[in-house]
Parts: structure tokens; sequence; C-alpha cells
């Protein structure tokens, strides 16, 4: 998250509020477009629960490339 000089606080909004997730067999991945506002792009997070607790793998503004 120091990359990007993202917020915790708003890495946990993403994960409580999301506009789509995307769940695979070891991670979940949300975005919330709403962040765009903030950072310029929409906030994607890619995290893992166990138990109770989050494991936020990765947070970043999601830029998408022409093409892709």
């Amino acid at each position: 998250m120091l990359l990007y000089n993202i917020d915790e606080s708003d890495v946990v909004e993403t994960i409580r509020n999301s506009d789509l997730v995307i769940e695979g067999q070891n991670k979940i991945e949300v975005m919330n477009s709403e962040m765009a506002e903030k950072y310029g792009y929409p906030l994607k997070v890619v995290f893992t629960r166990k138990n109770d607790d989050v494991i936020v793998i990765s947070a970043f503004p999601f830029i998408r490339r022409q093409g892709a």
C-alpha cells in the first residue's frame, strides 16, 4: 500500500463495499470504482481469508490497458 500511498481505510472500504467481486480458490479480488475520485482509477484489492482474519495481498489503482 506504500507504493501508491493508499490509505488503509480505503482498502477496508473497498473490501466492505466493492462493485466487483471475483472469488478464486485461494484469493478474492474486489474493486471499488468510487475510489477513482481519490486515486485517479478504481481501487483493486486482492486478499484472502484465514479463519476470521483478512490478509491483504495487494492493493493498487486498477489501470486497464488498451486492448486488454
